[in-house]
């Protein structure tokens, strides 16, 4: 049903011509929010104690990178296609929000949930993907 509703909202936006800056401002949106989940994976490391926030921190930072490298990475070979390529970004930063309200960042957990979800929403609107 929901998928259904994508498509006849994708054929009545994708017939109109989106202005250039609103293209490339999501792109931007974009690259800051994986810029912000890197961020919040690598600060998992708070969470830890001692010498552990170091290796707590980079283990974090490099799980993020690997996995997003595989499949969210633009020129990887085993990248997802549109659905599940979806459904893998709304869980890595929903898994970055969650570490930032576990650190005691709320505030930004949300900010980031919520910016998120408006770039996902607007990349499949923009044929973004």
């Amino acid at each position: 049903m929901a998928t259904q509703a994508m498509r006849r909202l994708r054929r009545m936006v994708g017939a109109m011509k989106h202005p250039e800056w609103l293209r490339y401002g999501n792109l931007a949106l974009a690259f800051l929010l994986e810029l912000a989940a890197l961020l919040s994976f690598a600060a998992i490391g708070v969470l830890l104690s001692g010498w552990l926030q170091l290796v707590g921190g980079l283990v974090g930072a490099a799980v993020f990178i690997v996995l997003w490298g595989i499949y969210a990475a633009p020129r990887s070979k085993r990248r997802l296609k549109r659905q599940p390529l979806l459904v893998f970004k709304v869980a890595m930063f929903a898994v970055a929000s969650l570490i930032l309200v576990l650190i005691g960042l709320p505030l930004w957990g949300i900010l980031l949930a919520v910016l998120a979800a408006l770039n996902l929403f607007m990349a499949e609107v923009l044929n973004q993907y």
